[in-house]
């Protein structure tokens, strides 16, 4: 019986190696780099060019490498011509240069050793959002201590323009005031119990999108995270956008209705004002929209092939897109606590 459990054992050893080959030290042939472009235009607003070289397979993945001594030109469909400076971090800048809506601009970069490369710009013009209502809905559980669900209901209106195929992006955002709290205990010599308490020690302001949620079915979701090389104005925060193509439904006024869920959330917004921003975009930049929500479905799936980065540089990579933006400013004031709990007296819902 040894023997036998002896000879399987070497019989798997002799199978084991020689299924082994081994590979010898070979050259990967490198490609000669690429410049990669990426740029927002905003209509009346002053924009950043990023520039970097594309990176090689020895380079770690994250690795960007500005590129400092470019020349770049930008070129609108009147032939004026005006060139951009490097500033810091791989962005160039004209403090000169203001973006005009419903115009086409040609941005060309080049290196010394690389190939010249171009893009080309549409900025769309401003596009009209027309606030029609907002409530505020009080739904309850009958449960005494249970937190009842409140949300605030936004109507809107586009005007689309019925001559051409428009893409849009909707979001919303606020000031919010983030609170820093110092915690401590509370003892309570009469009940004999230890009660937790915190104090507001400081707070700070920032810019953020808000969560809201949609019903409309032309609406589409994405989460669009700023970083350096996709360049945005400060006043357009990153996060949950939602963007739509009025291809199917050209020259017909839109309706959307957002809902924002709140409890403590809503009391964090600074002075209640809350905007709403209707962006109109490119082509381009509705097709890149497009790559970032299907990267989204798919994340972290390893059964599904990677997305194909979009790309509309010429010779060269990156993304280059127009823009311009209708704002609306919503003052919510008026929702204080005193108009809810009259609201939930309404509506039946009691609260000891």
């Amino acid at each position: 019986m040894k023997n036998i459990i002896y000879l399987l054992i070497i019989t798997c050893l002799v199978f084991t190696q020689s299924c082994q080959d081994i590979v010898e030290d070979f050259e990967i042939e490198e490609k000669d780099p690429k410049i990669v472009l990426n740029t927002k235009f905003y209509a009346d607003s002053i924009p950043q060019i990023h520039l970097s070289k594309s990176s090689s397979i020895n380079d770690h993945p994250n690795t960007i490498i500005p590129l400092k001594e470019a020349t770049v030109e930008v070129s609108d469909e009147n032939g004026n011509k005006t060139s951009f400076s490097y500033d810091k971090n791989g962005f160039y800048i004209n403090n000169n240069f203001i973006v005009a809506e419903n115009t086409t601009y040609i941005i060309t970069a080049s290196n010394e050793g690389m190939e010249t490369i171009s893009a080309e710009i549409y900025v769309p013009s401003k596009p009209e959002l027309v606030f029609k209502d907002t409530n505020i809905i009080i739904t309850s559980n009958n449960c005494l201590y249970c937190m009842e669900e409140k949300k605030l209901k936004f109507t809107f209106e586009i005007n689309d323009d019925k001559e051409t195929t428009d893409y849009y992006i909707i979001q919303a955002s606020a000031n919010i005031i983030q609170y820093e709290y110092d915690y401590g205990e509370y003892y309570d010599s009469i009940n004999q119990q230890y009660y937790s308490i915190y104090e507001i020690v400081d707070s700070s302001i920032y810019y953020q999108l808000l969560d809201f949620e949609t019903y409309s079915p032309s609406l589409k979701m994405v989460y669009d995270y700023a970083n350096i090389w996709l360049v945005t104005p400060d006043w357009i925060p990153s996060g949950k956008i939602f963007y739509y193509s009025d291809e199917l439904i050209k020259g017909s006024n839109t309706t959307v209705v957002f809902n924002q869920y709140f409890w403590h959330s809503f009391h964090t917004i600074k002075d209640r004002k809350i905007t709403f921003n209707l962006i109109k975009i490119s082509e381009d930049y509705f097709k890149y929209m497009q790559t970032r929500a299907r990267e989204n479905e798919i994340d972290e799936n390893p059964f599904v092939e990677d997305v194909t980065p979009f790309n509309n540089i010429k010779n060269g990579l990156g993304h280059a897109m127009g823009a311009c933006v209708y704002k609306i400013d919503l003052d919510l004031s008026a929702y204080n606590d005193d108009f809810i709990y009259q609201r939930e007296q309404e509506q039946g819902i009691y609260k000891w």
